[in-house]
């Protein structure tokens, strides 16, 4: 699951934020709780929600439980609740569903904000770096 983690671009067409918080492009594993399926990628990621591909259709606003599970293999997963905030068909019949985080315990949320921050710096690093 190696991949770049990079800062995605969090503006609108008119170059207004339209996000809480700043977004990473790096993998990360979910799976549905009770769910036997495979899991699927979310590949955007902030400290308030995240983006993946959904197998099926997810209503607008409904609540959702999913657990994630990290490229590296020192951080545990994490169970989180999350409500839908958009869901869109795709070219390939799969769905890119965008969620809000609503409910996490307080040790997995410091363990993913620490998680998240560490990669945040380490983007914005690498871009000064790139710029040099």
């Amino acid at each position: 699951m190696a991949k770049e983690t990079s800062l995605s671009d969090a503006t609108t067409a008119s170059g207004a934020e339209r996000r809480r918080s700043d977004r990473l492009l790096i993998p990360v594993e979910l799976r549905r709780p009770r769910d036997a399926a495979p899991p699927v990628a979310a590949d955007d990621v902030s400290g308030h929600g995240l983006r993946f591909t959904a197998r099926e259709p997810l209503a607008e606003n409904a609540a959702i439980a999913l657990s994630m599970a990290f490229p590296e293999p020192t951080m545990a997963g994490i169970d989180v609740t999350c409500r839908v905030v958009w869901c869109r068909k795709t070219g390939d019949g799969s769905y890119q569903a965008g969620v809000r985080f609503e409910a996490m315990a307080a040790e997995d949320r410091r363990r993913y904000v620490a998680w998240f921050c560490d990669h945040l710096i380490r983007a914005q690093l690498d871009i000064e770096e790139r710029r040099s």
